[in-house]
């Protein structure tokens, strides 16, 4: 899955798909300063294509962001290089900025031979008109995430629910956190408490047995809305996509199974600060101490 998202308009747009070749860059600082997101450009605006380069420095473009927080419902427009201040009571745990660049004025000489050859069919020197305000430059989307549980553990996604002892395994990716349906024996040992307690010797092997396979659903789930044409909301509706979305990695053309593996390996690195293996040979390794 691509994480950028496409726009259609009738003129071409740097940054998105073939329209225009080359690109544009701009980096987002983000601080929390009291109760305050601080939100700044950083540095300059880095250009991979001459003739945007001209126009935003002839000012004939500005950027524009796209401020959201789904969970509150906020959302504003900021035109002009980023210097925003947000109390953090009017988000959520989450905040999107798309970045675009914008028409500061009527353009009526857009044109260049950067631009895709779909778009000059029998013109190659055609030249569009572009009104005030219409998005010429698509840079992408940052997202910040507050809340340290979404950031370094997988309880922020994850839950477990007993169910009766002859039920098997499943998993529930409807809500807003995976649940991971386990059958438990009433007045017996929890399995998932005694393998996840922090003193278990087994944890490795819990993440084998519970967690890849529920990521392993999680992921099947994000294709299915992928096929059915439904991705985007289905992020914003649901945290735990929205946290796959944003933490993991691409996943063009790769199965459930090994996304899961490679999504797990990136929120251990994350938590810990440093390298790990790949689940499977750190779950064996911990099994060795006790084969020996």
């Amino acid at each position: 899955m691509n994480k950028h998202r496409g726009i259609s308009l009738p003129h071409p747009v740097i940054g998105n798909g073939t329209d225009v070749k080359g690109s544009f860059e701009l980096k987002i600082s983000a601080n929390i300063e009291n109760d305050n997101l601080v939100l700044t450009q950083d540095g300059d605006i880095a250009f991979y294509n001459d003739y945007f380069k001209k126009l935003y420095e002839e000012k004939k473009i500005i950027t524009s962001h796209k401020i959201t927080s789904s969970g509150t419902l906020y959302a504003e427009l900021f035109n002009g290089k980023l210097e925003k201040v947000i109390n953090t009571n009017l988000l959520s745990w989450n905040v999107e900025i798309e970045t675009y660049l914008i028409a500061a004025d009527e353009i009526l000489d857009y044109g260049d031979d950067t631009f895709n050859e779909d778009f000059l069919v029998e013109d190659p020197n055609r030249k569009f008109s572009v009104e005030k305000g219409m998005i010429v430059g698509f840079g992408g989307t940052t997202t910040l995430i507050f809340d340290t549980i979404y950031l370094t553990s997988l309880s922020g996604i994850i839950e477990f629910f007993p169910i009766a002892i002859d039920q098997p395994i499943s998993f529930d990716t409807d809500g807003p956190k995976i649940i991971i349906k386990y059958p438990k024996k009433v007045g017996s040992i929890d399995i998932v408490s005694v393998l996840s307690h922090k003193t278990s010797k087994f944890k490795e092997t819990f993440l084998g047995l519970f967690i890849i396979p529920a990521l392993s659903a999680a992921y099947d789930a994000l294709k299915k809305a992928e096929e059915e044409n439904n991705y985007a909301l289905f992020v914003e509706q649901h945290n735990w996509a929205s946290i796959i979305h944003t933490l993991g990695p691409e996943w063009e053309g790769k199965n459930s199974f090994v996304l899961a593996q490679q999504f797990l390996k990136l929120m251990i690195e994350r938590k810990y600060n440093k390298p790990s293996l790949i689940p499977i040979i750190s779950s064996f390794e911990e099994l060795q101490k006790f084969m020996n």
